[in-house]
Order: structure tokens, then sequence, then C-alpha cells
């Protein structure tokens, strides 16, 4: 006998529970398919989790980025020592300050022209951007490369120069 006929000759409350029982049956399939699919997905979150802390410190967050004073500006440039092609990119200068958020106060995009590797092809930022013994970032970021430094432009003797930011400290 099918389970059909089988079915329509159970009495009518044995065939409730035996669709209840079906339906329960039916309901671990679906739920056990479902947890598989998920256990497959853990698998790659998982793998994905081991392998990401080396492809991190394989990667170099950023570069030390070159400044000289000219004049009344700020030059800043990579020190590559190519340029191959023409980028785009990014330059943001903002104060380092731990008890505040993260604001830039200068930042101006170029667009499609050679990165500046050297100290004649520099990006000039004005002088007048940074405040007297107030430390700062200064960040050029392209789509593959983000080279950054931190300082400070102290006046000493009418004669502005550039001091270096210690890692971890948000003071000249």
């Amino acid at each position: 006998m099918d389970g059909f006929r089988k079915f329509k000759s159970l009495g009518k409350s044995k065939r409730i529970n035996y669709s209840l029982f079906y339906f329960l049956i039916r309901f671990k399939k679906i739920v056990t398919a479902t947890t598989y699919e998920k256990g497959q997905k853990m698998n790659k979150i998982f793998i994905y989790l081991l392998f990401m802390p080396t492809l991190i410190a394989c990667n170099k967050q950023s570069e030390e980025l070159s400044t000289e004073i000219k004049d009344t500006n700020l030059c800043i440039y990579t020190n590559e020592s190519k340029n191959d092609n023409k980028v785009s990119f990014l330059v943001e200068l903002a104060k380092i300050n731990f008890n505040q958020d993260y604001k830039a106060v200068y930042e101006k995009s170029f667009d499609n022209v050679d990165l500046p590797i050297a100290e004649k092809s520099c990006v000039l930022v004005p002088l007048s951007k940074f405040e007297k013994n107030q430390p700062y970032v200064i960040t050029l970021g392209t789509i593959n490369h983000t080279y950054r430094v931190r300082i400070c432009v102290i006046e000493n003797d009418n004669q502005k120069i550039i001091k270096p930011v210690e890692d971890g400290k948000d003071s000249c």
C-alpha cells in the first residue's frame, strides 16, 4: 500500500498525528539543509578570518611623506624612486587631538596628474592653514597607496621649522 492510501485508511485523529509527524520530518530536513548551508557559509567566513591577519600584515598601511618649507608654503612629496602613471589623489591636513573627532582642516584633490615624487614637483599647502605649536597629520592618498606624516610647524626667531611628532603624542 502506498503512503497516500495508508494515510486515507487511518482514522481522523491518527491522520492529524501522522500529518504533524510528516510535517516535522519535512521541517527537520529543511532545517538540516539550512543548517548545512549556514555551516558552509560559516566555514567560508572562518577561512577568511583565518587568512585576514596575514593579508593585513603583508599590506603596508602607509608610507612616509616628505616635507619641506618653501616660502609661505609647505611642500609635500612622496620621495618615490619613479612615477609611471598619472594618478588622482587627495591631500588632507588634520589636527592631531585625541580628545576630539578627526576633522580635516584642509583638503585638496588632484585628478589625473603626476604623483609628486620629488621636491621640484611637490604639492604646496599654505602655511597659513597651520596653527603654531599644533601637531598635524598630513595624508596624501591614492587608490593604491597612502602616504602620511605627522608634524608641527614651529616658529623660532621668525623662522618656521618642521618638527616631527612622535607616534601616540598629540603635542609638539
